[in-house]
Parts: structure tokens; sequence; C-alpha cells
């Protein structure tokens, strides 16, 4: 089948790019064809200038679509992309009208790694329910034999119309409006998160899907950490300002289980979690927000060459694997592009302070880059005012402790224009994934597992988001203690109660 290219410019908050190639109709174009957008640009009706959202291609045809057990309810219609953990397709749900994302994951049950991520995503999603800048899960579909058992878990999310490394990769300008409330957008999103005592772990531009309304909408949470429970392994000042408050004293609670050392991908991992620190906190994940931001002011309307614009820090190795830990003449040539290198070049090496705090291996590791002020991040983002600039170094900072938290960015005056303070809501209380602090057993998840997939099939397989109790307590958000009344309510109405 040919390919047929569109040019189209919008505006954000109107219709959407859909909606324009296809005169008001809310039908995507059928596999085969290849859609493209060019850079445009026109007034929108809150003062904004539109520019293109890229789009996923359409490269193959339906018949190359995957075999995929996901029922009669959902046809296949294009594969969006795929990664280590799965693949992901987009689909139609017939029975109710709408378009869906399906992420497969085969062989769950190959390895623990591969199933306490698939256990954790399922669970976490599961209690993210209804907020407007986390992905909904819809449903859960497994194709289960006879005997109970399966080996793959399909979950059925929302979908969107792009993500930021789309975005990221297009040669089109931004304008200042457009990437406050790409960041404002996130920020809500992850005040939500870090409010129930969730560190995402794994933020990055293709983790956040966007909009044609410039909304994010945060995904992948097979890498989430839930830092309550009963036995937490960070102290409480670490889980955020938004959900220090409601967890256990841990000087109390005898540390269970080790963090993961690396999460996140590279360019956008917090010194903490490229240093093996083993209490890494909430605040991890504003330093990929910061990175993030650092992208999104480069492609301002300011004529930066495409090739300049990228990553603020990519590096090509990263501690343990790199300068003196390495004697290989690769990695020595690789110094220059170390990870920590870059950033340290930027926002300058950390004081005796903030050395101090780091253990023995990692302060050794540090010392030898020597002491330098770093030549600051306006030399790499000479696009941003004074405003942007002072929101992206409350992120960048070397020292967790000194970062700055999501619902303290929100109240910057940068985001007077787009802020809408009734989405900045909390959940009503820390959530809690029971097997997070319990013995691993493939078996054990398996049964977990299982019994999220009966709370969206209760009945002979069949596929109702509509059907599953959620007053489960599987992995249970707990009720809100010590909430205002407004938070409450806030969270209630947010739920649809």
């Amino acid at each position: 089948m040919s390919a047929t290219e569109a040019r189209v410019s919008f505006a954000p908050g109107t219709r959407s790019c859909w909606e324009l190639l296809t005169g008001g109709q809310r039908e995507m174009p059928a596999a085969g064809a290849r859609v493209s957008f060019a850079p445009g640009s026109q007034p929108s009706q809150d003062g904004a200038v539109a520019a293109q959202l890229p789009t996923r291609k359409v490269t193959f045809a339906r018949k190359h679509l995957p075999d995929w057990k996901v029922g009669p309810r959902y046809e296949l219609v294009r594969k969006l992309g795929s990664g280590s953990y799965g693949c992901v397709c987009e689909a139609r749900d017939r029975e109710r009208g709408r378009r869906v994302a399906i992420k497969r994951t085969r062989d769950v049950f190959g390895d623990l790694v591969t199933c306490r991520r698939t256990a954790r995503e399922v669970c976490i999603l599961a209690m993210l329910q209804r907020h407007e800048n986390i992905v909904q899960l819809f449903d859960v579909v497994a194709p289960i034999g006879e005997d109970g058992l399966f080996d793959e878990v399909c979950l059925v999310m929302e979908v969107c119309d792009s993500d930021l490394g789309l975005l990221l990769r297009k040669d089109v300008e931004l304008s200042p409006h457009q990437v406050r409330k790409i960041l404002y957008t996130l920020l809500v999103g992850l005040k939500y998160l870090h409010s129930g005592g969730i560190w995402h772990r794994d933020l990055k531009p293709h983790n956040c899907l966007l909009n044609d309304d410039w909304t994010v909408k945060i995904c992948d949470f097979g890498l989430a950490r839930a830092a309550g429970g009963p036995r937490p392994r960070a102290p409480a000042e670490a889980i955020s300002a938004e959900g220090a408050e409601r967890l256990p004293n841990p000087r109390h609670a005898k540390a269970h289980r080790e963090l993961t050392s690396h999460v996140c991908t590279r360019w956008y991992r917090a010194p903490e979690v490229i240093l093996l620190q083993a209490d890494y906190t909430a605040a991890l994940d504003l330093w990929s927000v910061g990175c993030i931001f650092g992208e999104l002011l480069g492609m301002l309307g300011s004529g930066r060459a495409r090739e300049r614009r990228g990553p603020l820090f990519p590096g090509d190795c990263c501690y343990p694997l790199s300068r003196d830990n390495d004697s290989s003449q690769s990695c020595r040539k690789a110094a220059a592009r170390d990870q920590l290198e870059m950033i340290f070049a930027t926002i300058g090496t950390p004081a005796v302070d903030e050395l101090d705090k780091l253990d023995h291996a990692a302060r050794r590791y540090v010392q030898k880059f020597g002491c330098r002020k770093g030549h600051g991040l306006q030399a790499k983002v000479p696009e941003a005012d004074p405003a942007a600039l002072e929101v992206l170094e409350a992120t960048l900072r070397f020292g967790a402790a000194r970062r700055a938290s999501a619902s303290g960015l929100l109240e910057h005056g940068i985001f007077a224009e787009v802020r809408r303070r009734a989405t900045e809501i909390v959940t009503p209380g820390i959530l809690h994934i029971k097997f997070d602090h319990e013995p691993d057993s493939i078996e054990r998840l398996r049964g977990f597992i299982l019994k999220e997939v009966r709370r969206f099939q209760p009945a002979k397989g069949e596929c109702d988001a509509d059907v599953k109790d959620t007053s489960d307590t599987t992995c249970p958000l707990s009720r809100a203690r010590g909430l205002p009344e407004s938070a409450r309510l806030a969270v209630a109405a947010a739920a649809g109660a």
C-alpha cells in the first residue's frame, strides 16, 4: 500500500491532529499509510503558538500485525513500539468504541526480574486510576488455560497521540507556553505519584506520553517502587514533601530490601543512582525531570541548529564501569564522555559536605574528578529565560536533599498562565505493594498476577473494566491518614465518587 503524506499545523486545545486530517472524524489512518507533520504555527485560542505534534508512523500492513491472544473485544490496528520487556500495539476496543494501547509481556514467568516488573506495573497502575496525568489501565488480559496457567500478560491502557521522545527528535520549534505546559502537567503527575510514596525511577522522554493539547501522561511503571509499607527502606524525609508525613518512623523499622542499583536510562540518571547509593529518594525523579526540561528548552524558537539539540548529559559510560575503575584502553578514551564527567563539567563538583554523605567507594571515585566550578546550565540552554533557568537549576543539584520537590516547583511563577490548581491532587494514602516485602517467588507472583487478571475478567475470561473490585486489598492503597478534609474531597472528586 503506497504511503501518503499530510502536512498540517494545528492549535493545541482545539481539534486533534487526527480530526484535522480526517475532516472531523476520530478514525485513525489505515494500516499501511504513513502520516508526517510539517513544522507550522498558528495562534491558538489561549494565545499559544501551535507547533507540530509528531505521531508514530504506520509502516506495515495489517497482515503483519502480531497474532496476540486478546480475545474478540480488541482489534489490533498498528504496532507502536517495542522494548526489552514487551511490545505495544494500538487497538480498537469494539465494546467501548475507543482507541486503546495494549502492552504485551511474553514469557512473564521465565525469570524473576520480568515477573516482578510485570506484577509491580499491574499493581501500581491498578491503584493510580483516573488521574489525568497518569496513563489509565482499562483491562488486564491473559490467555489462561483450563489448568489456570498462562505465560503472557497484556495490559490494556489509554493511548495518546505521541510522546516526548518523538517530539524531541523532530525538527520543530516550541513556544515557551508549550514547554511550560508540558513541564507543568509532568510535575502534576509526579506530585500525585510522590504523595503516594511512589518513585517512578525511569522517567525519560519516551515514558512521557503527549496529547495534542500538550498535556503529559506518565507511563511505564515496571521499574517504579512503592516506598511505603510496613518496613520502608528509605527514611521518611526521603519520600518527598507530599508523602513524608504519612510514613511510619523508619528508625523503628528494619531495612528489608535493597533498592535497585541502576534504574533510569543513563542520560536521565541522578548522581546518587549513578554512584550506587543505597538510600536514594524520590528526588531522583526530579533530576530526570530537569534533564527532560533542559531538552525541551533547547527546542524553543531560537533558531538553534537541530544537530545542537539533544540530552543535557549524553554520557557514553557510567560508574562503576568508567574512568579509573576500568583500565582498558577503550574506557580511558571514553573518560571525557563519562556520565559524571559531563554532569560535573556543567554543574561543578559537589561540596565537601555533600561528599561526606557518600559511601567510601563513591566518595573516592568522585574525588578523582578534582574540584571545579562548572560552566553552568545557562551555557547549555542559552534560550532559557531567567525563570526557566531557575526551575532547571532547582532540579539539577548534586545533593538530592537540595533539589526542589514537585509540589514546591508547582508554586513557581513560571506556571502562572497554565496552572490549574484543581488538578494538583494527592493520593488518599501511601501505596503498599505487599509482595515487595515478601520473599521472592515466581509462584507467589504468579498467584498475584492471576488475581489481578481475575479482577478485570471475573467470569469466563470476559474483559470488562467496570466489574473490577476496587476494594481488593492485594496491593492496598491505604485510607487517608491525617489528610485535611479538602484534600480527601479533592481525591474523591477526581475519582468520580
